[in-house]
């Protein structure tokens, strides 16, 4: 919570609207907005264990006993710290902060969307209820469309890595992990920031000159540059072969 109030001195939402932030480099832009993002959602963690503290020390966080016999207090934990802080890819995010919110919605609406049979489809509707939970600002509408964009690349690029025996063999080497680690923690620490500029600044006019100041660039990435990118990879690249189903004998 310290480090919320006093990094939000040191860097105020008005910050993105000055002079001073549109004449730097592309790169100290995002670099800046990363920043900026990392002070500003430290007050959701502080909240979150503030809160869970308080539920523990009143039993109200008591979620039964883990498979060891031991007692859990996890009953209103919504955020993972660990993972959180260390979590590189979009899924780590995800299921690391906001638990409680993005449990229910998981229950209660994306599987109530089975009959869709259409897991994009459905994804697409629970993020839509979630940007209208939130409220009617066309910034939080765009901050979950370029959630499921993150997603449904990350996705690909899991499905791409494992059809091409190539990258699987590269990336399952132990002396790569840690770049791949740094590449994905930074991947996803500039892609969150840049999608909660319409998040935290909430009003069109204050958003949209940070997001052109950008070039845009999570949507143009995750919605044009990737897709094509992603096609072209599985039509150049050689790719697993198929198994071929065996015959039943009659």
């Amino acid at each position: 919570m310290a480090m919320n109030q006093c990094g939000t001195a040191w860097i105020p939402n008005s910050y993105f609207n000055t002079q001073e932030f549109y004449n730097q480099s592309f790169f100290w832009r995002w670099t800046w907005v990363t920043i900026w993002f990392r002070l500003v959602i430290s007050r959701y963690c502080a909240m979150w264990m503030i809160t869970e503290g308080a539920a523990i020390l009143n039993g109200l966080g008591y979620n039964g006993k883990d498979r060891n016999g031991e007692d859990r207090w996890d009953g209103v934990r919504d955020i993972h710290v660990w993972k959180w802080e260390t979590g590189s890819d979009f899924t780590s995010c995800i299921q690391s902060f906001n638990c409680g919110t993005n449990n229910w919605v998981r229950n209660h609406i994306m599987r109530r969307l089975r009959w869709l049979n259409s897991k994009p489809a459905a994804h697409i509707i629970t993020l839509g209820y979630l940007a209208i939970w939130h409220g009617y600002h066309l910034g939080y509408f765009l901050l979950f469309g370029l959630e499921f964009g993150c997603m449904l690349a990350q996705e690909q690029l899991y499905l791409l890595i494992e059809q091409m025996p190539c990258l699987a063999e590269f990336f399952a080497r132990p002396q790569v992990r840690p770049f791949t680690w740094l590449f994905g923690r930074l991947t996803v620490l500039y892609s969150m920031s840049f999608g909660f500029l319409t998040f935290g600044l909430v009003k069109t006019r204050y958003w949209i000159g940070p997001i052109k100041s950008l070039y845009f660039i999570g949507y143009i990435f995750y919605f044009i540059i990737w897709p094509l990118f992603c096609q072209l990879l599985l039509n150049i690249l050689p790719m697993k072969p198929k198994s071929a189903k065996p015959r039943s004998v009659l």
